[in-house]
């Protein structure tokens, strides 16, 4: 993933390692991410995961996170 980064100068942010269940949003360090961004007003332009199960399981959910970021 950084390499892809490099390569397509994407500046990385913030790297996030969750081991959590997709199933839900419900997982530390992406509930500390969140969080980040809404304490700064910050809105994410692009978020980079390695496969999208490991962002959320829920397509419904998912919509809304998106619509949140």
């Amino acid at each position: 993933m950084e390499r892809y980064c490099n390569q397509n100068e994407i500046t990385i942010g913030q790297v996030i390692y969750e081991d959590h269940s997709a199933k839900n949003f419900n997982r530390p360090e992406w509930t500390k991410y969140i969080n980040h961004i809404k304490k700064i007003s910050l809105k994410s332009t692009l978020v980079l995961f390695t496969k999208w199960d490991r962002f959320s399981r829920n397509a419904g959910d998912a919509y809304q996170m998106i619509k949140l970021l």
